[in-house]
């Protein structure tokens, strides 16, 4: 996981024009005249500053931190320097850690970055992680729910006061800043410009309010993967339609996520026609009874995170809490090669 140089010395492989964009990202001032190493200095002296460098660690997961923090000890304890698969994406995304040119899929991070979070680890820096971990697991609930929630509606699932949330929303680095508040609506900023076709969706649908399991989930991988429904259509892409368990869990992934944005059934087999799963213009009637069934049992945008068979319900309002779906007709068995690690 570690290389032997620092986040300035890997920064010197960049062009002028690379370094000049991720100062201009950063909020850095370019002085006239500058080299090359010039730039790297900045930029490095820069994001090697403790707040900098809380600002995105203090963003991890609980797995991602764990697995971080034992990846980066044993590279230390055996002095061994090997890319990754496993570094936090959020790290990659703001220039901390530095793609192999040989595997693409393959990260590398700089000693001094891997020397600083080590030495950052307190009491106060993990409850501050955890905090921060389930501020954003409530954000991601917005846009997979919601689209827009009143801020006093949200506030008390999310522990903060409005002006906090407000708050630590601005304090968000620029790769998780997705959120904007307008008359008192937390909006997700993609959904903005559809509020009205969302509102007259949603009507007067009661918010669904996820228990913290399902946050947990939300956060970490963006969408729900331990579901009955879910697991469900992987046992059924396994088992009927030969796939292995990698694709089974990453088309479940995007099926559910067309579903939760309420796509039909058709756009579902187009997408598994496109992934090459089905054979253009198949129907298999098993998978379609299966699809139907799940879009009933899938959390939707237009429901404000409720289903369909929820709603269907005299009284959803009174199951806020209940997160297990009702399936009906599809047997449920719990798949023993299911992966540890779902798809983001």
């Amino acid at each position: 996981m570690i290389c032997k140089k620092t986040l300035k010395e890997c920064m010197e492989f960049y062009s002028k024009d690379i370094l000049m964009s991720m100062m201009k990202d950063k909020g850095i001032e370019a002085e006239e005249n500058m080299t090359r190493k010039d730039m790297c200095k900045k930029l490095a002296d820069y994001m090697m500053q403790p707040k900098e460098l809380e600002l995105y660690f203090s963003c991890l997961f609980d797995d991602e931190a764990a697995r971080l923090e034992h990846a980066i000890k044993e590279d230390f304890a055996n002095d061994s320097y090997e890319g990754s698969y496993v570094i936090p994406m959020l790290l990659c995304q703001a220039e901390y850690a530095f793609r192999s040119t040989e595997d693409p899929e393959m990260f590398w991070l700089p000693y001094d970055v891997a020397d600083a979070y080590l030495n950052m680890q307190s009491e106060a820096f993990t409850e501050k992680r955890k905090s921060q971990a389930y501020f954003l697991s409530c954000l991601m609930a917005v846009d997979t729910f919601y689209g827009n929630i009143p801020l006093k509606t949200i506030a008390p699932l999310m522990k903060k006061s409005e002006e906090e949330i407000m708050k630590a929303i601005i304090a968000l680095p620029k790769e998780l800043c997705h959120y904007m508040v307008i008359n008192g609506l937390l909006y997700h900023r993609d959904l903005y410009l559809e509020d009205y076709g969302l509102a007259c969706e949603q009507k007067d649908v009661p918010y669904y309010i996820p228990d913290d399991e399902e946050l947990e989930e939300l956060g970490r991988w963006g969408y729900l993967p331990t579901r009955a429904e879910m697991r469900a259509l992987v046992n059924h892409l396994i088992t009927e339609r030969k796939m292995d368990v990698e694709s089974a869990e990453y088309v479940s992934m995007w099926i559910q996520k067309i579903t939760a944005a309420d796509g039909s059934i058709e756009d579902i087999l187009e997408y598994l026609e496109d992934f090459g799963t089905l054979e253009t213009g198949e129907v298999p009637l098993d998978l379609v009874e299966l699809l139907q069934v799940f879009q009933r049992n899938t959390r939707k945008l237009c429901n404000r995170g409720f289903t369909d068979m929820e709603l269907s319900m005299a009284e959803p309002a009174t199951i806020l809490k209940q997160n297990q779906p009702i399936i009906f007709s599809i047997p449920y068995e719990e798949n023993p090669q299911t992966l540890d690690v779902p798809f983001q």
